[in-house]
């Protein structure tokens, strides 16, 4: 009898603490990012960062009133720029110089994040995220500049499919009414996997090698 009470009490705690707050939220975000390539590859240099934007589903599951696990997914455009030894096959023998290219990528990302809140502070709440997110590879296209001549592939073969990445954050909540409220903030999609596949056209021998990232201004409206 004393375990039946007691599983009870525990039961009424779990519910009663649930009451206090709801077990989750959804919204839509939307955010406008630079992106950049990072490579450590010798003859490989990044050539500066390239403004995209993303889109997405928001989803918040509490594990206590002021910590959650965010995650959904967000359509990411990423762009970067490169330079690199690039052989392009003539009609009777072969171009070699560097090029640099452009990079235009589509991805779906599906981040896993852990939100810390504060309580309240003059009606807002500050918040710092930490987590990873996985990419799918949906489009790339490619422009490059080799010898003054533009070259274009709308469906680059150099990208691989998936896209790991650490992903830090920090922001402000405001409140517009009743559970919902605007989430802002600065995060840094710290790209730690290879993006590129093949080996240099000039040295066989070298692998491609890349890791996009990017820094995002988002803002999202929880419900």
């Amino acid at each position: 009898m004393k375990k039946y009470l007691t599983v009870l009490l525990l039961l009424m705690i779990s519910i009663t603490t649930n009451a206090q707050h709801r077990p989750f939220q959804f919204g839509f975000k939307f955010s406008g990012n630079i992106g950049w390539l990072g490579t450590d590859v010798e003859h490989y240099s990044n050539e500066g960062v390239k403004p995209g934007f993303s889109w997405g589903f928001v989803a918040d599951f509490f594990l206590m009133e002021n910590y959650s696990v965010t995650t959904g997914f967000d359509m990411v455009f990423l762009n970067g720029k490169m330079s690199y030894p690039y052989k392009k096959p003539n009609e009777f023998s072969f171009s070699e110089e560097e090029i640099t290219n452009t990079f235009k990528t589509r991805y779906i990302q599906i981040p896993v994040v852990l939100t810390m809140k504060t309580n309240e502070i003059n009606g807002l709440r500050y918040y710092g995220q930490i987590g990873a997110a996985i990419g799918f590879l949906i489009k790339a296209k490619e422009e490059g500049i080799f010898k003054d001549e533009t070259i274009k592939n709308n469906s680059s073969e150099m990208f691989r499919l998936l896209r790991g990445s650490f992903i830090f954050g920090a922001g402000v909540e405001i409140p517009i009414s009743g559970s919902t409220y605007v989430r802002t903030g600065l995060q840094f999609n710290n790209g730690f996997t290879n993006v590129l596949k093949g080996n240099n056209t000039i040295y066989p021998d070298t692998k491609n090698e890349a890791r996009n990232h990017f820094l995002e201004l988002s803002a999202s409206i929880i419900f």
